[in-house]
């Protein structure tokens, strides 16, 4: 069973008529992850007490994961295993995993996460009678921008308070679709108007973001794909940095993909850039493949590490953050 809005399969996940191997697709790893605990706390909800094991594609040894898989949990309750980025596992690992999917030990919980689904249609073939998947990598920017409104104004409700649709896209234009970016504003915003029941686009336009002479879109995309001059100045705040990051995440992501594509002579699908800006970026794309663009998401992990880390000003590690984004002469 396959499922391409999450509200859909927060429903199905609700009822706890639970599978014993899920899937959940999405480029944004913080998105995916929270997913995933989701997944695991309803099977806490059914089973109560469970142990757990948690491992990733990237570096994983399927013999490892194996052995877990068989291996029964002699204290009663249930068992998880957590295996992201599947579509990063080596060929044979990817292949025993299908063949494990298609008749899963009904004793343990798999869940697994990848950035994409392009390299899992043959996972998809063989689990479609036990394997149930959360899919957001098809979603649209409207869409994602709808959805992600929607939860903000949820989360407000949670405290008791109303967030205007007028609030809550702002938030999202200033900030742009990272939703850890967006949680984290959330709860300054929940704080903030901690004795009002609303929260207003006045209130957004005070606490979220001060105001850059570039958005942290337009320095995202002028980064990453060397759209337009970029600078800021002595002003600019940590907070800031961090959302920026987030977008130029984003930005790169989509990169790789692209090029992966390319590469590999496939039509380009499942991009969340606009029209305009997909046309200008694909020769880019082509010109610096995608092993420049996993090398460019891997520095944006050691900026976010330097910027939590040292005392630097915020003006220096924007200037570090652009030249490891460049692609190397």
């Amino acid at each position: 069973m396959k499922f391409s809005q999450l509200s859909a399969f927060e429903k199905n996940l609700a009822s706890l008529h639970l599978s014993p191997v899920y899937l959940v697709v999405s480029p944004c790893s913080y998105e995916r992850k929270k997913i995933m605990e989701l997944i695991k706390a309803a099977v806490r909800k059914k089973e109560g007490e469970v142990t757990l094991a948690r491992y990733d594609g990237k570096d994983v040894e399927w013999a490892a994961v194996r052995e877990d898989l068989d291996t029964l949990n002699g204290w009663g309750g249930g068992r998880i295993i957590l295996l992201d980025e599947i579509d990063k596992l080596k060929k044979a690992a990817l292949s025993a995993l299908i063949h494990y999917v298609s008749q899963p030990s009904p004793h343990v919980y798999l869940i697994m996460g990848a950035n994409s689904g392009k390299s899992l249609l043959e996972l998809y073939k063989q689990g479609k009678k036990e394997m149930v998947a959360c899919d957001l990598s098809e979603e649209k920017p409207w869409e994602r921008k709808d959805r992600l409104r929607n939860h903000l104004q949820q989360l407000s409700l949670r405290e008791k308070k109303q967030m205007s649709r007028e609030a809550a896209e702002l938030l999202l234009d200033k900030l742009g679709t990272d939703l850890s970016s967006l949680e984290q504003e959330m709860n300054k915003l929940i704080c903030y108007c901690w004795d009002r029941p609303q929260i207003t686009p006045q209130d957004v336009r005070a606490l979220c973001y001060t105001h850059q002479p570039q958005s942290v879109w337009n320095l995202a995309e002028g980064i990453v794909w060397n759209t337009q001059p970029v600078r800021v100045d002595s002003t600019y705040e940590l907070s800031s940095f961090f959302y920026l990051l987030g977008q130029v995440r984003f930005h790169l992501q989509q990169g790789l993909i692209l090029a992966s594509a390319f590469e590999q002579g496939k039509p380009v699908e499942e991009v969340s850039l606009k029209p305009q800006l997909l046309e200008k970026v694909i020769p880019y794309a082509k010109k610096q493949g995608s092993r420049h663009f996993q090398q460019a998401l891997n520095n944006v992990f050691e900026m976010e590490l330097l910027a939590k880390n040292s005392s630097l000003a915020v003006s220096l590690l924007f200037d570090l953050l652009v030249a490891k984004v460049k692609p190397s002469r």
